[in-house]
């Protein structure tokens, strides 16, 4: 709303229509990523890479409610992140900090795209930490630590505490909603 300095629903529905885009692309990288890691022969990774590209394109529509949303860039995101972070060893503790970012920003995206980046957040401390990787544990809890931080700073307390109790009351009641958007 500040770039057009007016609130309509077109440029609600523009936003979206953008964090789609991002996402069709972000997917492509994400398809990538995975075609890299498989071990095909450079034809079949290639034809790999295609086909799942083209499925995961099919996925995002603008028109219509569909698998992909724009409530899932941030996931899209942070799984593409993560991809680099585990296959790459140069920027190694910018990766891991970037992940444990995430947890913050998620939260703060979509309550239920947070709980999915914070659990994957706490399976990768405990691998990592199970695997006695100290310095990939720490890069991330002090990503996951920043993030908070930060958002106990920038963002009013009093916006914080509704935020917490909106959703601790949200969890109390997700058996009777089913996990339905209200």
């Amino acid at each position: 709303w500040k770039i057009f300095s007016t609130e309509t629903l077109g440029s609600v529905r523009l936003f979206e229509a953008i964090l789609l885009l991002f996402d069709k692309i972000l997917l492509v990288f994400l398809c990538k990523k995975i075609s890299e890691n498989l071990n095909f022969d450079k034809e079949s990774s290639l034809f790999y890479f295609v086909l799942l590209s083209i499925f995961s394109i099919t996925l995002v529509s603008y028109t219509k409610i569909s698998g992909v949303q724009a409530k899932h860039f941030l996931i899209i995101l942070f799984l593409l992140n993560l991809f680099y972070s585990i296959q790459s060893t140069k920027n190694f503790y910018k990766t891991n900090y970037l992940n444990g970012l995430f947890s913050a920003a998620s939260m703060f995206w979509w309550i239920d795209i947070g709980v999915y980046i914070n659990f994957l957040i706490f399976l990768l401390i405990i691998h990592s930490f199970y695997r006695k990787d100290f310095k990939k544990t720490f890069a991330i809890l002090c990503g996951v630590l920043t993030g908070w931080i930060l958002a106990f700073i920038f963002l009013p307390s009093n916006e914080l505490l509704a935020f917490f109790e909106n959703t601790k009351s949200l969890y109390s009641i997700v058996d009777w909603t089913d996990g339905l958007i209200y």
